[in-house]
């Protein structure tokens, strides 16, 4: 996803990868940094999802009816962040915070970029929590 990621963000703005200018590099670095871990095989470091302790998780109806949510899963753009919708969608602010109540109340640890993304067990989680450590590492392939 990170290679793909980097892929799509430099064919939206025109840009080839392998004529990147350093400007151009920082940009899609920083927004890929931003929602995507790098793939690491230090056992300190696991990307989260790795660890088999992060999910990517929406809402839907009784009639199996996606709720909207303002972003699908995984857009690259503020969009995401949890709070964008705050002051000019009400609606699709509270269905995120509705998520998020239910997920947090369970447990779960949201990423602070991502409206989707909840961990349970990993690094971030033991952050978020107060834990002194986590109890998954990286699932061995």
């Amino acid at each position: 996803m990170v290679d793909y990621t980097w892929q799509r963000l430099a064919e939206q703005r025109g840009w080839h990868l392998l004529s990147l200018s350093p400007e151009q590099w920082q940009e899609l670095e920083r927004l890929v940094s931003t929602f995507w871990a790098n793939p690491s095989s230090d056992p300190q470091t696991p990307p989260p999802h790795s660890t088999g302790s992060a999910i990517d998780v929406t809402l839907i109806t009784r009639q199996g009816i996606a709720v909207d949510m303002g972003s699908p899963i995984d857009e690259v753009s503020e969009c995401s962040h949890p709070d964008y919708f705050q002051q000019t969608n009400p609606t699709v602010h509270r269905h995120r915070q509705i998520l998020y109540e239910a997920m947090t109340a369970a447990g779960w640890a949201r990423h602070p970029q991502e409206w989707w993304h909840f961990s349970y067990g990993d690094q971030r989680w033991a952050w978020v929590t107060g834990c002194t450590h986590a109890r998954y590492g990286r699932v061995p392939e």
